[in-house]
């Protein structure tokens, strides 16, 4: 029982430890970084890909022309 009692405790402290730095400002700080460099490459890829399959729309109506010519505009600042 007193081992139980004992192993009970450690396993309390261990929580309360993680759980305090868990919540502490670096922590915090440190995940917030990474979640707004997560969503910036994230968004950048999705918003490349739907560029590159939008310009394979036929420029028959204006959402294809819009994106024919978004895509020269990007083409041409690239050169």
């Amino acid at each position: 029982m007193e081992s139980e009692n004992s192993e009970l405790k450690k396993l309390v402290l261990g929580l309360k430890r993680a759980t305090e730095r868990s919540n502490s400002l670096g922590w915090s700080f440190l995940r917030g970084l990474f979640t707004a460099a997560g969503g910036t490459i994230g968004l950048a890829i999705l918003i490349t890909v739907a560029i590159f399959v939008l310009t394979k729309v036929p420029d028959t109506n204006a959402v294809g022309k819009f994106f024919h010519a978004l895509a020269n505009i990007i083409n041409r600042n690239q050169h």
